[in-house]
């Protein structure tokens, strides 16, 4: 060990520095380390959103008795959660991630990481703070195989109190258990490096809901949390603690699943924004599946005759203003609508090429051996033709025609 002294008597002259030998440090495999967790899921219904509550107790009364011995702070936590417990997707709609740059500015008076990017809360509580001081924090999304581990998951922890000069930041690694052994597929998450502050109750809070960051398991039944906690003490010997939880419901509180391979009927709509013909327009697809299916592995999508992908962008009337583009990578065209007058013009012949131009979808999923073919259900309106409007646009050589919704796939609308 090294000081440096500056005498009050002479406070700009040379400092005194000096070195010594501390004395070394004994009986360090003594200290004691009884950790005790909890763990629960949010929610007690089979293959449902959840979020998830941990919490940590480290009993150290010898921390405030100056006849007693402290206990051992953390060094290391890998926290392993059930198997069948998994990431939801559906969390991943409007979140955002934290930079590894905006993590690095983390500060007592900067907050780095954006709130879009929060997905969980902490407590801390230590004797040294005092009975009822609590200090919180944050856990933020990384970016994807943009932070320190290079993983496709990672957390960030941020715990910060400026009243107290508090200030406390670690990465966390969340990774996939082995393809095989007891802990195939199951999620892990490890923090390591924990810095050496005392408490006696660490508690973890992962935001629930429809977007929660988990889902629970797909059948009912007991799973239980492994944690494995190394002291800073004695790195040698880790201890592990488990604890247990139930899933006593099917989706929605309904009956527990039956077991066996799980349904898989997933729904698929389909259409362009636009529906003029021969228009520029986005083409949107939506897949959705129920709590308690089968998860989907990939898709093969069949658009409509007719629909091509842009070669060039719209044209601009000269001199107007330059405005940016949106993406717009599909086109729809069709035949021109027949010309007449009377009944004819009252009652166009509608290209038959439009008048089931429905997006068809085959759906793989990861059980079942045979995909499942998926057309656009005659509920969700595909698309038929009619005339457009003469008093909306001006007249041309040749007529275009509008794709509008009609419950029937074979029907035309009329002229309007």
């Amino acid at each position: 060990m090294t000081y440096e002294a500056i005498a009050w008597q002479e406070p700009k002259g040379p400092p005194d520095t000096g070195s010594g030998e501390a004395p070394e440090m004994t009986e360090c495999s003594g200290l004691g380390f009884t950790p005790e967790i909890r763990s629960i899921p949010t929610t007690t219904s089979a293959e449902s959103a959840s979020g998830f509550e941990f919490a940590l107790d480290l009993p150290n009364e010898g921390l405030t008795n100056p006849h007693g011995r402290s206990n051992s702070d953390v060094k290391k936590a890998v926290v392993t959660l059930p198997a069948g417990m998994t990431v939801n997707p559906s969390s991943a709609n409007g979140l955002a991630a934290c930079p590894l740059a905006g993590y690095e500015a983390e500060s007592l008076s900067v907050n780095g990481c954006p709130q879009a990017s929060k997905i969980g809360e902490v407590e801390l509580e230590s004797p040294l703070l005092g009975e009822n001081t609590i200090v919180r924090g944050d856990v933020f999304l990384a970016t994807p195989e943009e932070n320190p581990f290079g993983s496709l998951i990672a957390l960030y922890l941020v715990i910060k109190d400026p009243g107290l000069g508090l200030l406390v930041k670690r990465p966390i690694k969340v990774e996939a258990g082995e393809e095989q052994g007891p802990n195939a597929g199951r999620l892990i998450t490890t923090l390591e490096d924990a810095p050496q502050l005392p408490f006696s109750h660490f508690r973890f809070h992962f935001k629930e809901g429809a977007r929660a960051p988990l889902l629970t398991p797909p059948a009912c039944g007991t799973y239980a949390t492994e944690t494995t906690l190394t002291p800073w003490s004695d790195p040698e010997n880790p201890v592990t603690r488990l604890a247990t939880f139930e899933v006593t419901s099917g989706v929605g509180g309904g009956p527990c699943p039956p077991g066996g391979v799980p349904p898989f009927k997933p729904d698929f709509e389909g259409g362009s924004m636009n529906n003029a013909a021969g228009a520029y327009s986005p083409f949107q697809m939506r897949l959705t599946r129920k709590d308690g299916e089968q998860e989907m592995t990939r898709f093969d999508a069949v658009l409509p005759k007719g629909t091509k992908p842009q070669s060039r962008p719209p044209r601009q009337r000269p001199g107007a203003r330059s405005r940016p583009l949106r993406a717009a990578p599909l086109t729809l065209r069709s035949a021109p609508a027949s010309r007449g007058r009377g009944s004819a013009a009252s009652s166009p012949t509608c290209p038959a090429r439009f008048t089931s131009a429905a997006p068809s979808l085959v759906i793989h999923s990861r059980r079942s051996r045979l995909p499942r073919r998926w057309q656009v259900p005659s509920t969700s309106a595909p698309w038929s033709c009619t005339r457009r409007s003469p008093s909306t646009r001006k007249p041309a050589k040749s007529r275009s025609t509008v794709l509008t919704p009609t419950r029937s796939p074979t029907s035309c609308v009329g002229c309007r």
